[in-house]
């Protein structure tokens, strides 16, 4: 008969104290995430609600019977420009019944509860959950996010659902269909999914973009479509915005010609999806997964700074393995930092995500089965 081990006092005590500072870490990641959403938003002027607006107005525009799109507006980041496909819009209506303000006001707070409804769900240990939402307290994509209502938080609750039930199928289908209904580039989510043979997701996620679109169609006409092909088309070059941080607008910038910039943009794009398409060969389906979601901003010639709040993600499946380095990345990226680092660094903290997720999730899949877990939670590899 084999003894069962018991547990000694040296061990109780010592799972105690470990609770003891997973309950401190915790609070004091909360408190700090929102001393500073309140100071960063209180402090704002004419940019609080800034991204908000443009969708309300558009939203207010249809109401109104016109188009969603202001064709007049051309350049990218520019105040009031809508450039999100029409079925986005369903999100936004229902609070087109009160004031701007009013509505500006519960979106931001929706914003909030969502990105802290990603980090409560992202599959790792507790104390690797609350030192992620710590650092992305201090980070200024998330505090720029929210600020002007932008809709990363939103984006990142989607992926972290996809990554937390990674294997549930149709869950990715759903997100892949989501993300792309509000920001067109997660449709190579769908990529990843034929390239996993996963065709309940596709096929879910096709029937909900399909059902939204109708939707959206029967609202806004089809002029909604034809005025957004429009604006897309008419937007001024990305790659020349000073406040883009893609690759080609960075090395525009330090003096490469605009041709030039343009075959390093999309040689760049190119590079991180075959590597994306390499990974789900070699590596472990949630590496290749976290690739996929870096890929889906990676891809566009715009790369706004608060983009960067997806970063979170891969973050947290570093940290999660003790690759502690990973928290200079979204320290790079703090509020503090905002005017001294410059674009080249937080292009980096991208760059260097995808590199340790190719290296490392090769390596995992070298030496663990695929789908592996621990501590209960999905698709978490060994430390």
């Amino acid at each position: 008969m084999t003894a069962t081990a018991r547990p000694t006092a040296g061990s109780d005590a010592r799972v105690r104290a470990d609770r003891r500072m997973t309950r401190i870490l915790a609070i004091v990641a909360l408190l700090i995430t929102l001393l500073y959403l309140v100071i960063f938003v209180a402090s704002a002027s004419y940019t609080l609600a800034f991204d908000y607006l443009a969708y309300d107005a558009a939203a207010r525009r249809v109401l109104a019977g016109a188009s969603p799109y202001d064709l007049a507006i051309s350049r990218p980041g520019e105040f009031g420009l809508f450039f999100y496909p029409a079925p986005f819009l369903l999100m936004v209506l229902p609070l087109a019944i009160v004031p701007p303000q009013v509505a500006g006001a519960i979106w931001i707070g929706g914003l909030v509860a969502c990105f802290i409804a990603a980090i409560l769900l992202l599959p790792v240990r507790d104390e690797v959950r609350w030192i992620t939402l710590a650092l992305a307290g201090l980070s200024w994509p998330l505090i720029f996010s929210v600020k002007v209502g932008q809709v990363a938080p939103i984006l990142v609750l989607l992926f972290v659902i996809g990554w937390r039930w990674l294997d549930r199928s149709p869950v990715v289908g759903v997100v892949a269909a989501l993300g792309t209904l509000i920001k067109i580039q997660p449709v190579l989510l769908f990529g990843w999914l034929v390239l996993e043979r996963r065709w309940r997701d596709i096929a879910v996620g096709a029937v909900v973009v399909l059902v939204a679109s109708v939707v959206a169609t029967l609202i806004v006409g089809m002029a909604g479509w034809t005025d957004f092909l429009k604006l897309m088309a008419g937007l001024d070059d990305p790659l020349v915005q000073p406040a883009n941080f893609s690759p080609g607008t960075i090395a525009y910038f330090l003096g490469l010609s605009r041709p030039l910039a343009g075959v390093l943009q999309y040689g760049t794009a190119i590079l991180v999806l075959i590597l994306a398409i390499w990974l789900q060969r070699t590596g472990t389906k949630e590496s290749s997964y976290l690739l996929a979601v870096l890929a889906t901003q990676l891809v566009s010639p715009i790369l706004w700074d608060h983009y960067a709040l997806i970063l979170v993600l891969p973050v947290a499946w570093l940290l999660q393995r003790r690759q502690w380095w990973a928290a200079l990345i979204p320290l790079t990226q703090s509020a503090f930092l905002l005017n001294v680092a410059p674009p080249i660094v937080w292009l980096a903290g991208w760059f260097a995500c995808v590199g340790a997720l190719v290296v490392i999730g090769r390596r995992e899949a070298r030496v663990m089965p695929d789908g592996a877990t621990i501590a209960g939670a999905p698709g978490i590899a060994p430390a």
